[in-house]
């Protein structure tokens, strides 16, 4: 029986020319919490965006709890 554990995502985004948010990757899942920070603070400086979320998942029924926002950087649309 496997236990629930954190997952750690990291997304990044641009502004396009309407003035929307537009996604620069799919969410990417990030080993730690650590890892995604620091990846998402080397992504601010080209992006208008970039958060780092943490949820709990438990991986024998695929279930994932509420996320909870670990790093924000710039604009980035409501998570949630």
């Amino acid at each position: 029986m496997m236990q629930s554990h954190e997952t750690f995502v990291l997304k990044a985004y641009v502004m396009n020319d309407n003035g929307s948010l537009d996604e620069i990757f799919e969410p990417r899942p990030m080993e730690s919490q650590i890892a995604a920070v620091t990846a998402a603070t080397l992504l601010t400086s080209k992006h208008h965006g970039v958060v780092v979320w943490k949820q709990s998942v438990d991986p024998a029924i695929g279930e994932y709890g509420p996320a909870e926002i670990v790093f924000q950087r710039g604009i980035i649309p409501k998570v949630g």
